[in-house]
Formats: C-alpha cells, sequence, structure tokens
C-alpha cells in the first residue's frame, strides 16, 4: 500500500475531511467521526458537523453529538425521532467505557445550549429537505 497515497486520501478536504484540535478526525465522504487519541470511531452515521470556536457540533442518523473543544468532554442525545434511527446500545456502553465522567448523556433537547441547539437543528433540517 502506498502511504503517501492514504496520507492524501485522508487529508482530501475536496471530499470533507477535516481534523479538529489535533484529535477528532471527519472523513467527511465515509461519514465517520474518529477519536484518534483513543482509536476509536465516535460514530459512522454523521450527516452533518459544524465547527465553533469552542465546540464541534455533530448530526448522526440517532441524535446530537457536542464535544467540547476545551476540556473534550462529550455531550449526547439521542432521538430516534431526529432522523428516524435509533441508536445501538452497544455504542452508548461504548463512549461510557472510554470517555466516562467526560461523557454526559442528555435527556433532553432543553439541555443543549439555545446557540448549540439552533446550529444542530438547522444541520438535521438540511440534511433532511436533502432527502
Amino acid at each position: 500500500m502506498d502511504l503517501d497515497n492514504f496520507e492524501k486520501m485522508l487529508m482530501n478536504s475536496d471530499r470533507g475531511a477535516k481534523y479538529f484540535n489535533k484529535r477528532w478526525y471527519y472523513s467527511g465522504y465515509e461519514a465517520t467521526f474518529l477519536d484518534l487519541d483513543n482509536h476509536l470511531i465516535i460514530t459512522n452515521d454523521v450527516r452533518g458537523v459544524k465547527d465553533t470556536a469552542t465546540k464541534i457540533l455533530i448530526f448522526n442518523v440517532s441524535g446530537f453529538i457536542i464535544i467540547d473543544k476545551e476540556t473534550n468532554d462529550i455531550q449526547v442525545y439521542f432521538d430516534e425521532s431526529l432522523a428516524g434511527k435509533k441508536v445501538r446500545d452497544s455504542l452508548i456502553a461504548m463512549l461510557k467505557y472510554t470517555y466516562g465522567n467526560h461523557l454526559v448523556l442528555l435527556s433532553s433537547l432543553d439541555e443543549i445550549g439555545e446557540e448549540e441547539r439552533t446550529i444542530l437543528l438547522q444541520l438535521r433540517d438540511n440534511y433532511v429537505s436533502k432527502n
């Protein structure tokens, strides 16, 4: 395998590839979001990502994932009514195991800050309007 070609593929911003804080990677064309420090696929169902000054906001087909850029804390809100796919229990278990106290499971959209919630809902609306 030619590693130069592999690196070019990973860095291909034309297809949506993007790195965040030297730890997080979004492949774009594969809809995969990775934690490079933990060698872990956070989700392979990404439908929208927004990079803000303080957070990475992710809409996947099961709900929302919010990563704080300073602390790397992760908040997740999963609700199949958002895009029609139920989150796998194994994903929640894996996230709890890996992130422990750095993972917060939200039980309501109201627990997400208004600005972040507006952006996440817009990402969802953009996805739904395309399909």
